[in-house]
């Protein structure tokens, strides 16, 4: 039985298969299939196995999670988290023969002896001393300049999912010889957790998607935003956020991906806080702007700023009439992009200060 996502929809995931020879990685959230960067090797148990290289941009990986594009798995981590685990056990101790100068006056003939100086001495002492400092450079630790493979506990799930017991897995790790970017290789039969994991990551978005067993348990503060807490309702499909302190007090808000309009990811994009035009845009691009908009929304009513926040917002998350001319649509969508609304141009001036002091705020703090 294959790993499988916990917070992210699983109907259109796949079991993971793996193809010898050009190694195509087909499952997850995709269908097709991706060639990715391998290599052999030979373990201690004398059986050659495949590994895989973990490059974060490789369309195997963006696909199989559930990403679109470039960017869009901002707040998967799992691949850091794996090279910061294998990196533990990549250093030893290197010890060197002791420099022979450290012993080599510790005896003279009788004929020296006859002819001894006290200031010879003081010249051997500096001479050990020296030694030694040679010997304690050499003794420090530098990076294995081979290749290894590692046997790594990992948490099955993300802390972000909520569950009662994540548990742990064993993942297999191979790195290559020492070089410049050292990249990681997961060996082929660890993929579909490597997979689950980072769908899971990529659904949460980097805040607490919480599970059945939570229920009752007091709620607190979870992102950017003070006396916020934040989560994925699954059966909404919507971001919640709750003010569980401060003069907000007990007030919800909900927002999700429907709800986010051509204007308002311009105006996302705008302030940084969100890529891609609407037209092409993914499920989980919208999904993560409607979470960005969620931590302004609440920042606003947090610092009551909220009648700024509307005049800015509220013509924003207004839909278009659906009865638009046919030339009207045509010169639209010849401008790559400009359903997004050109209007928003002329606005975007007049609330540019305090529209980026709100995007540098959350940003700031990791949102």
């Amino acid at each position: 039985m294959q790993h499988r996502p916990l917070a992210a929809d699983t109907a259109k995931w796949r079991d993971v298969s793996i193809k010898d020879g050009q190694i195509t990685i087909r499952g997850g959230f995709n269908s097709k299939g991706e060639l990715a960067d391998s290599v052999q090797y030979k373990c201690a148990d004398n059986v050659t196995h495949t590994f895989v290289a973990l490059h974060k941009e490789a369309q195997w990986f963006v696909k199989g999670v559930g990403g679109a594009r470039k960017g869009d798995l901002k707040a998967v981590n799992v691949l850091t988290m794996i090279r910061l685990k294998a990196s533990e056990a990549d250093y030893k101790s290197i010890n060197e023969d002791p420099n022979p100068a450290v012993a080599g006056s510790d005896s003279q003939s009788s004929a020296d002896a006859a002819d001894y100086d006290p200031m010879d001495a003081m010249i051997a002492l500096d001479c050990v001393a020296e030694s030694v400092t040679d010997v304690t450079k050499t003794s420090k630790k530098r990076k294995v300049e081979r290749a290894c493979v590692q046997e790594l506990q990992v948490p099955t799930r993300p802390q972000c999912v909520g569950a009662a017991s994540p548990g742990e897995t064993t993942i297999f790790v191979y790195t290559p010889p020492a070089r410049k970017n050292r990249v990681p290789h997961l060996r082929v039969d660890c993929i579909p957790w490597l997979l689950a994991y980072a769908a899971d990551e990529l659904a949460c978005q980097g805040v607490s998607c919480g599970d059945a067993t939570s229920d009752g348990t007091p709620q607190k503060a979870n992102c950017a935003i003070d006396n916020v807490h934040v989560e994925w309702n699954f059966g909404s499909k919507m971001w919640d956020a709750t003010f569980v302190g401060g003069h907000a007090q007990g007030e919800f808000l909900q927002f999700g991906p429907r709800d986010v309009t051509p204007a308002l990811l311009k105006k996302l994009r705008m302030l940084q806080l969100a890529n891609g035009w609407y037209s092409k845009s993914s499920s989980s691009t919208n999904k993560s702007a409607a979470k960005e908009y969620v931590l302004i929304w609440c920042k606003a009513i947090h610092e009551m700023r909220i009648a700024e926040h509307n005049a800015i917002f509220q013509e924003l998350l207004a839909r278009a009439p659906k009865n638009v001319d046919d030339t009207n649509a045509a010169s639209s969508a010849s401008e790559g992009g400009a359903e997004d609304g050109d209007a928003l141009e002329a606005d975007g001036a007049s609330d540019g200060e305090a529209l980026d002091a709100v995007a540098a705020d959350v940003s700031a703090a990791g949102a």
